[in-house]
């Protein structure tokens, strides 16, 4: 009997693992959990355009590549401004973007910052910040910032017309979750402070036609700042300074100084700032606790001026981009350059989420195609994904990831 009873216990145990053995093969095979988590779904943006005597942006499309098959849906009636395409005025984290949008969009006919909102599909338009008597508010085209902690950085300027080129650059904070907007306090005194100036300049600001950047955290903001005196109806610059802002003690740090600084941008892991001083190209190193180290780059072999605005073309310390249609992999800490692809119209390079990958796409008349590079084993392997007409712009933004 004990032999009995042992035989079929071993035979309800072995029908057990059969059927739990059946059932994960049908889950992998039928496209259940296991296969949903290995289902390929790619996202991106595009500007939808008519064509006639003059391009007209229209609205904004999201393609949905999924297992092979790609659809396209309507989106947002909102477009980006004008001739930039949606790559180099558009930013977008978890589930907001937003983008610097064209003023054929407004009643007022002025160009506006937006964000959207990928989960209720709600378009706000972000406000202006009201300019001193004798000064008009002048919204930046520009690529604006959003940060993990539900912050949208952006810029406008407050002109003066009387004065010839007087202009004043102003950071403003967007608080997405108390929809109030407030600019960063002034840099003047700040400024004014340094040492490398002498007695010539009376005032000073952040500068209103240069690129920011915002770590993803949103505690540090940085930027280009102008020491400047008016010489009659003449506004004269003395100095130029690459500082940032720290948004949680409320303070600006200075990084550099020179006659000519531009910042180029920011590392995806936070860890570098890239900039031009005069005629050099320099990099501050930045450590965990927020302490930076100046470093000066070889010059050789790479434009900082084709350091991409687009967070989508950078990964880590990696960045690809594109120069007279050849596809190019830098990598800013070995300071080593790779040219991928030598072909001609090839626009919009973007890494994926994980860095693996690279998206751009490549123009063929009236057909246009995205394609996929990868480098396993250091082989550069390209496929190609999916096409469409010639009506969307070469400016897919790739929506996947952070």
């Amino acid at each position: 009997m004990k032999v009995l009873r042992f035989g079929i216990l071993l035979l309800f145990a072995s029908l057990f693992v059969f059927v739990l053995s059946c059932k994960k093969n049908n889950e992998d095979d039928d496209g259940g959990n296991g296969g949903d988590d290995q289902k390929e779904v790619l996202e991106f943006f595009s500007t939808y355009y008519e064509i006639g005597a003059q391009a007209v942006p229209k609205y904004i499309s999201r393609f949905t590549y999924e297992d092979g098959e790609l659809t396209i849906a309507q989106e947002l009636d909102k477009v980006a401004g004008d001739a930039y395409g949606i790559m180099k005025v558009m930013d977008h984290r978890n589930d907001y973007i937003a983008f610097y949008a064209d003023k054929e969009n407004f009643a007022d006919k002025k160009y506006h910052f937006v964000y959207y909102n990928r989960q209720d599909k709600n378009t706000v338009t972000l406000p202006e910040i009201a300019a001193p008597e004798g000064f008009e508010t002048v919204t930046v085209k520009m690529c604006p910032r959003i940060t993990d902690n539900g912050k949208i950085y952006y810029m406008q300027k407050f002109t003066n017309t009387s004065i010839d080129e007087y202009i004043t650059g102003n950071i403003v904070e967007y608080d997405i979750n108390s929809a109030t907007a407030n600019p960063l306090p002034s840099v003047k005194d700040f400024i004014l402070s340094q040492e490398e100036l002498d007695d010539d300049p009376t005032d000073a600001t952040i500068d209103p036609d240069t690129q920011i950047e915002v770590s993803k955290d949103g505690k540090y903001i940085y930027m280009n700042s102008i020491a400047f005196h008016i010489n009659g109806v003449v506004f004269e610059q003395d100095k130029e300074f690459l500082i940032r802002y720290n948004t949680q003690t409320g303070e600006y740090e200075k990084i550099d100084a020179a006659t000519d600084i531009i910042l180029a941008g920011m590392s995806q892991d936070d860890k570098h700032i890239y900039y031009r001083q005069n005629v050099s190209w320099k990099k501050a190193n930045i450590d965990d606790a927020g302490n930076f180290s100046l470093v000066l780059l070889d010059n050789s072999g790479f434009d900082y001026g084709s350091f991409p605005v687009q967070r989508q073309a950078r990964y880590g310390t990696k960045i690809v981009y594109i120069k007279n249609h050849k596809l190019f992999l830098k990598d800013l800490e070995a300071e080593t350059q790779e040219l991928l692809v030598d072909e001609p119209a090839i626009k919009n390079a973007q890494f994926d989420a994980g860095g693996e990958n690279i998206f751009f796409v490549k123009d063929k008349g009236d057909t246009r195609f995205t394609l996929r590079l990868n480098k396993p084993d250091d082989e550069i392997k390209t496929d190609t994904l999916f096409s469409f007409d010639y009506h969307y712009k070469m400016d897919l933004l790739f929506l996947n990831g952070k």
